[in-house]
């Protein structure tokens, strides 16, 4: 008997579909990798907002007492952070490259790590390392869906759906919170991309299909459109260029 390994999908993917998405099977999920021509996905990040499917990102909430010092223990040698703040990290400690992952403290005694699916396995392998700090982890990434919103006019259309305080004198890049987002719990990220204002919503499952509409309903007015990997991709590697 051949071996088979199942596909994920998102929770918006009937949704993708919908909208005429172009599909690529990348790190074990089917995603959308364009709607339109890279140029006109492009131009929508750099004049208006795009909605962009992460949910593949590897999700794991990192709680305990002893949290700071199980971090500094394990050998990924994740920097200490204030509550609120993002940092970057990867294997070899260098942060400009594309394979990094976000550690975000969202308060003293728990931690998000979000990583790219192609090297989540080796994180988490790194944060399971025997340690005597205690920290429990628990690996999110199915229970939770993400979605990121990238463009000039991102702060905007957040804000027609959370009361959180988004300017950048309150939020800036590289910040963190817990949010309510339309009586939705949600985890804020704001992670620019360049000089580009983009953030990342993650939220629980049940909500994927209820937010990507009401995202795209609350935008209408400032041309809020899907866009897919490829075009994010494009963006970083230009941001390295």
């Amino acid at each position: 008997m051949s071996d088979f390994t199942p596909i994920r999908l998102s929770a918006m993917h009937h949704i993708h579909v919908r909208c005429g998405a172009t599909f690529v099977e990348k790190d074990g999920w089917q995603q959308p990798a364009f709607y339109n021509l890279l140029e006109d996905e492009l131009s929508i990040i750099q004049n208006s907002v795009g909605i962009c499917d992460v949910s593949p990102t590897r999700k794991l909430l990192i709680q305990g007492e002893d949290i700071n010092s199980y971090l500094t223990n394990t050998s990924l040698g994740i920097e200490q952070t204030s509550i609120g703040n993002v940092t970057r990290f990867n294997r070899n400690n260098e942060v400009d490259t594309e394979s990094f992952s976000s550690c975000c403290r969202l308060a003293e005694n728990e931690i998000l790590i979000l990583s790219p699916p192609d090297c989540s396995t080796q994180v988490l392998t790194f944060l399971e390392e025997p340690v005597n700090q205690c920290a429990h982890i628990v690996d999110v990434t199915s229970g939770l869906s993400g979605i990121k919103i990238i463009g000039p006019k991102a702060q905007s259309l957040l804000s027609t759906v959370t009361d959180f305080d988004l300017t950048s004198k309150r939020f800036i890049d590289m910040s963190c919170a817990q949010v309510n987002l339309l009586g939705i719990h949600n985890f804020l990220l704001r992670i620019d991309i360049g000089s580009m204002r983009s953030y990342e919503i993650y939220f629980a499952r049940e909500f994927g299909q209820y937010l990507w509409e009401s995202l795209e309903r609350y935008g209408k007015t400032i041309n809020v459109a899907p866009i897919g990997i490829n075009a994010i991709n494009n963006l970083k590697i230009n941001q390295h260029a």
